[in-house]
C-alpha cells in the first residue's frame, strides 16, 4: 500500500530545458519503467526498475531512435549472483543465464566478453564443480 501512495512522476532536464529523462520513482528511488532521451528530444535508453534494480530488457536506441541493442537484467533468472553487476551483464548478454549454458563455453572465450574479468573465473569454476560440469576445453 504504500509504494503506490508515495509513487510519483519524475522529469529531469537537460541545461537546454529539454527532457533528459522521465519515470517514476517511490520514496526517491527509481521503480518502474524510465526513458532517457537525447538533446534532439529522441529516445536514448529505456527500461524498468524495481526499488532502484535494473530489471528486465533494457533498450538502447541510436541516434535515429532504431534499437540497437539490448541487455538483460533479470537477476532472479540467473544462476550468477555471486559475480559483480559488470559480469552478471556480459554473461546475460551472451545468453548464458544457466551453469549448463556455461559449461559449453572455454574460459579463454569467456573472458573475450566485454565486462568479464579473471576474478571470475574461480566463482564460475566453484559453481560448475558444484554442478557436477567444467568449463568447455579448447583442443
Amino acid at each position: 500500500m504504500r509504494r503506490k501512495k508515495n509513487l510519483k512522476e519524475n522529469k529531469i532536464y537537460h541545461r537546454d530545458g529539454s527532457i533528459r529523462a522521465k519515470g517514476k520513482m517511490v520514496d526517491g528511488i527509481s521503480d518502474g519503467y524510465w526513458e532517457w532521451f537525447r538533446k534532439d528530444g529522441t529516445r536514448m535508453r529505456s527500461g524498468n526498475f524495481v526499488m532502484g534494480k535494473q530489471v528486465g530488457e533494457w533498450i538502447t536506441y541510436d541516434k535515429k531512435g532504431k534499437c540497437y541493442k539490448i541487455n538483460l537484467f533479470d537477476k532472479k533468472k540467473t544462476d550468477f549472483k555471486m559475480l559483480s553487476a559488470p559480469a552478471q551483464r556480459a554473461l546475460a548478454n551472451a545468453h548464458i543465464t544457466t551453469i549448463a549454458e556455461l559449461a559449453k563455453w572455454s574460459e579463454e572465450k569467456l573472458l573475450t566478453l566485454h565486462g568479464m574479468g579473471p576474478s571470475s573465473l574461480p566463482k564460475l569454476r566453484t559453481a560448475l564443480k558444484a554442478s557436477g560440469k567444467s568449463f568447455k576445453v579448447n583442443k
